[in-house]
């Protein structure tokens, strides 16, 4: 049975739309005014938040915490988090600190937020020096997952979470990852119910990144450095990432882990989907990697990376060699 219809599990596909779903009465909307406009939901209290990365700093979090005192929330409250990744990695890193933990609940608007930033429970905002630096685990009670949703989206962020689709094809179902490169037309609810299967499987077996878990960052220890190196203004998330597993490929076809067919096959299904798979040359490589050295796994400056062995699997890689991420990161 799908993971997605098991009332069971904390996720719900919900093919009939917004108007069916149940939101409790004592709760916080948290959104931005432009999705409030598009999908009017029926919350007394709301809290509203710059969109995209904007959102993911600590006087914006402040703020919600400040407005959600004023609003006489307590521990029976609920956080709604209505938006893309930005909105519930913040919205739940507000309940998560709240009181020391209330309740949270996500609807997630956009393809990347549906297939990924809302499952698995991690909460988080941004340093200037890296991204998603401070935050905690904190698993929302429901997520919603409502495919209408996306229409209203433009391509580029359709693109954007069709990084993190093409992602998990690479890292854990080749078969899925057979059905992208088969696809005409959008993206269809199987698919997304899928993606949300196979990470509520890996977080189920490695809740707090221990172990398994590190397999889902495939790509994200570039993405994060690119982002974090462009002020988080240049790239959505999934550009990001859709660069950093083009040059994960490369990593590994230096190391002799895949061959060039691999790399042209992977490529060639990012730029199906209108996603770059190529590093700017105006981006600073020996800033990159300074940055990767700071990045949350990284251990006494060694570099982890996440490399490709063949399509549907993936290993850790520990590297130490800077002269080899330069190679990489300034590879045609």
């Amino acid at each position: 049975m799908s993971l997605l219809t098991q009332e069971s599990h904390y996720y719900t596909l919900v093919p009939e739309g917004i108007n069916n779903i149940f939101l409790p009465s004592n709760s916080v909307l948290i959104t931005d005014k432009n999705l409030v406009k598009l999908f009017p939901l029926e919350i007394k209290n709301k809290i509203f938040i710059p969109p995209g990365e904007e959102a993911k700093t600590l006087e914006v979090a402040e703020r919600c915490w400040q407005e959600m005192h004023r609003m006489g929330l307590d521990r029976q409250s609920t956080v709604v988090a209505f938006g893309g990744g930005s909105v519930t990695d913040l919205a739940g890193f507000a309940a998560a600190t709240y009181m020391r933990g209330i309740a949270s609940m996500y609807i997630p608007t956009t393809l990347l937020g549906m297939v990924d930033a809302a499952i698995g429970g991690k909460t988080g905002i941004n340093l200037p020096t890296g991204k998603s630096m401070v935050g905690c685990f904190h698993l929302p009670e429901r997520v919603y997952i409502i495919p209408e949703l996306l229409k209203t989206l433009p391509r580029n962020q359709i693109a954007s979470g069709m990084a993190e689709v093409i992602k998990y094809g690479v890292i854990h179902d080749s078969q899925l990852f057979r059905q992208l490169e088969e696809l005409e037309g959008d993206i269809t609810p199987a698919m997304i119910e899928r993606c949300c299967a196979i990470k509520s499987e890996i977080v189920s077996r490695d809740a707090h990144e221990k172990d398994v878990r590190v397999i889902l960052n495939y790509g994200h220890t570039f993405a994060h450095a690119i982002e974090t190196a462009t002020v988080y203004s240049r790239f959505l998330h999934g550009e990001a990432v859709a660069i950093g597993m083009s040059l994960a490929a490369k990593a590994a076809e230096k190391l002799g882990w895949v061959d060039s067919t691999f790399v042209r096959k992977q490529n060639a299904l990012i730029q199906k989907f209108g996603l770059p798979t190529t590093l700017p040359p105006d981006i600073d490589p020996v800033k990159l990697i300074s940055l990767m050295k700071k990045d949350k796994k990284a251990t006494d400056g060694k570099i982890r990376l996440i490399l490709p062995k063949e399509i549907g699997t993936v290993l850790q890689y520990i590297n130490n060699d800077d002269e080899f991420l330069k190679k990489v990161l300034m590879s045609e």
